[in-house]
């Protein structure tokens, strides 16, 4: 994010397991567990058929997105 805003993002300052706990802690946990984990690391068709277009990587919707001024202080 900080190549494509041109801004310093600062990390929260969060370890992996705060980060981990916290999301447990927070309903539902069972799916921040599933996030965290990795179980869900694959794609599926879905993916693609949902917005009826390829799978975009978080640099190109990070550059697409910094491009239209949204996150502008």
């Amino acid at each position: 994010m900080t190549e494509s805003t041109h801004q310093r993002i600062r990390p929260s300052g969060r370890g992996d397991e705060e980060a981990r706990a916290s999301a447990e802690a927070t309903p539902p946990a069972s799916l921040s567990t599933e996030v965290l984990d990795g179980r869900a690391a694959h794609l599926t068709g879905d993916v693609r058929r949902a917005p009826g277009r390829a799978p975009r990587n978080f640099t190109g919707y990070a550059r697409d997105a910094a491009a239209t001024g949204v996150w502008r202080r």
